[in-house]
């Protein structure tokens, strides 16, 4: 395992040990334990249907592409109008060989998170850090923090597909998300030729070096912190396991 790559359209918090956290089922974090890999879900599985896709502003601006070109009126419409269509199938097609890995960035655990990815009062958050998390993943990967924006009047850059992966609309900005990308060039033939393309790609990861600590969910049982203990004794893994203090009683 190496390093993730550098790239423009991956931006790297300022506080590279800034902790990240995976907030999941106990059914979920037994699989990522015994097998040591990394789900990278199919960008278009994400579950928000505006991942990959443009904002407003963008789209008028690749509309305008043409209009100071010195060209027939007919000519520059039809072009234009081409040119939108290939940059929707371009976008459309991209989502089918990108695969993403979404982590919470936060030096805390989030109380929204724990709702939002936990169906269950048995559930899991792996705590990282950014560091550790980019060391962890395989060469070919590329992480930065997710950007939140208007979608009906700011622009997303353009000149790289990767751009409209890294930005979501500002009502996602509560997930502060720390994003790893793959882009799979087998499964972009696949996409190209309109093939079906996997729907995730499973990538080894060393658990010992990725996790400082696992926390329990706020509403679990004592019971159920210490069988989450005993699954990680016996995969052999000795990072600390903690139950989240989140519903602890205040002090007045």
């Amino acid at each position: 395992m190496a390093a993730t790559l550098e790239h423009e359209c991956f931006p790297q918090p300022e506080n590279p040990k800034i902790r990240v956290w995976r907030y999941m089922d106990f059914t979920k974090f037994v699989s990522f334990i015994f097998s040591q890999q990394l789900h990278f879900s199919r960008l278009d599985l994400l579950g928000d249907n505006w991942e990959g896709a443009v904002t407003k502003a963008t789209l008028e601006l690749e509309k305008s592409i043409f209009d100071t070109i010195d060209i027939p009126e007919e000519e520059k419409k039809a072009s234009a109008s081409q040119y939108v269509e290939t940059m929707k199938r371009t976008r459309l097609n991209a989502r089918l060989c990108q695969y993403a890995n979404c982590w919470h960035m936060n030096n805390h655990e989030s109380a929204a998170m724990w709702k939002l990815y936990s169906s269950s009062n048995e559930s899991i958050a792996i705590q990282s850090t950014f560091e550790k998390l980019s060391e962890c993943l395989p060469s070919k990967a590329y992480l930065g923090t997710v950007t939140y924006v208007d979608y009906t009047s700011d622009a997303i850059p353009n000149g790289n597909l990767f751009y409209y992966s890294m930005y979501k609309r500002a009502s996602f900005s509560h997930e502060c998300e720390a994003r790893a990308i793959i882009i799979d060039t087998e499964e972009a033939l696949k996409a190209h030729d309109n093939q079906e393309t996997a729907l995730a790609l499973k990538v080894p990861m060393n658990a010992n070096t990725l996790i400082e600590t696992v926390h329990v969910s706020p509403k679990s049982m004592p019971w159920f912190h210490d069988v989450v203990r005993e699954v990680i004794k016996r995969s052999n893994f000795k990072f600390p396991v903690l139950r989240s203090n989140l519903l602890d009683d205040p002090v007045f």
